[in-house]
């Protein structure tokens, strides 16, 4: 799902959640960027955003080195984020990272 929300001061928010998986849903997300004006701070909002594939983590990362802000990323998504900057080409070292971040995760949540 996806909620857009432009405030006065030249930002454009884009209120992201549940999951981003599919080829569709990174094409949805480049559409919207696309026909957005230019000089307007762009910022995704990641809050309720569940779950993401591996191609949904190199959209977001390029996407912040274009500029874009991400808020409230989830602590999962992060580190997969920052795991593909420091891409060291051990695809199954990044799953497994990704996979103890992701328990972390829901310990934590779970003792709340």
């Amino acid at each position: 799902m996806l909620r857009t929300r432009r405030t006065g001061n030249g930002r454009v928010l884009f209120i992201l959640s549940g999951r981003i998986e599919t080829t569709e849903d990174i094409q949805q997300l480049e559409q919207m960027l696309a026909v957005e004006t230019s000089g307007r701070q762009l910022i995704f909002d990641l809050r309720d955003v569940t779950l993401v594939n591996e191609d949904a983590v190199k959209f977001l990362r390029s996407c912040e080195g274009d500029g874009i802000k991400l808020e409230n990323c989830p602590l999962h998504v992060r580190r997969w984020i920052d795991q593909v900057k420091g891409d060291d080409g051990c695809d199954e070292c990044q799953l497994l990272d990704s996979f103890i971040a992701l328990g972390q995760v829901y310990s934590e949540t779970t003792k709340r």
